[in-house]
């Protein structure tokens, strides 16, 4: 693949657009070399795997190790690249209607049990009577997910993960607070950037990635000090498609 980056003169912009219309460019050639390697990987993979079972057929185990480590180096690199295509796609999503706080039940099922593993607790709270909104179900239910994975990853051993879903005038909100340190105030104007991270072996996309799907429905996902320490994420989404 080639990349070609348009030619720019920079003494017929307004100051600043020559680095934002670069930044964009940049971006759009950066999205389809991911594109272009998810082709490659999975041929690597598929080659990997045939590979593996013809020396096991061959009584050739020893090397069975290695291939899959192989195998999980691959996946790994698949499933960033599938993340990095999610933040660069612009789309529309495809609304349905959808209860918000039933959502939020699904997804803490899902995800009790990985928690209680860790020794912490998983609390919900809905306020009664929400009315249905629009959405894309499964777009939120990634954003819910990563929110309460990441929440519990600060609370580390122990601690709550709390969600609270509730209703403003022309919202339905969905904040989910942890009891972990909270995010240093050097750090928070950086939280929602592609590619930064505190944790060891993380991507950086999943808050980014949540905040691009927040936005295809029109809303906002917040960051807020929780009362008492920790930290809140709050999804905003409009009462109306």
């Amino acid at each position: 693949m080639s990349l070609v980056l348009e030619e720019l003169d920079e003494t017929k912009l307004e100051p600043g657009l020559y680095r934002e219309d670069m930044l964009r460019l940049l971006g759009e050639q950066a999205v389809a070399m991911a594109h272009e390697l998810k082709s490659p990987l999975n041929a690597i993979a598929a080659q990997v795997q045939l590979l593996a079972r013809l020396l096991h057929v061959q009584g050739r185990d020893q090397h069975a190790e290695r291939l899959s480590m192989i195998r999980q180096e691959i996946g790994r690199m698949d499933e960033l690249i599938t993340q990095y295509l999610q933040l660069g796609r612009v789309r529309e999503s495809c609304r349905e209607p959808l209860f918000l706080g039933q959502l939020c039940q699904q997804t803490c099922q899902l995800l009790r049990s990985l928690l209680i593993s860790r020794g912490q607790e998983l609390q919900l709270r809905i306020c009664p009577d929400l009315p249905q909104l629009y959405g894309e179900e499964q777009r939120i239910r990634q954003v819910l997910v990563n929110l309460i994975v990441n929440a519990s990853d600060a609370c580390g051993g122990g601690g709550h993960v709390t969600l609270l879903v509730a209703a403003e005038p022309g919202w339905q909100t969905v904040t989910v607070r942890d009891d972990g340190p909270g995010v240093p105030a050097d750090r928070l104007e950086h939280i929602f950037e592609a590619h930064y991270t505190t944790k060891a072996g993380g991507s950086g996309l999943g808050l980014a990635i949540c905040r691009c799907i927040a936005k295809e429905h029109g809303g906002e996902l917040i960051y807020g000090a929780a009362p008492g320490g920790g930290a809140d994420f709050t999804l905003k989404l409009p009462m109306r498609a």
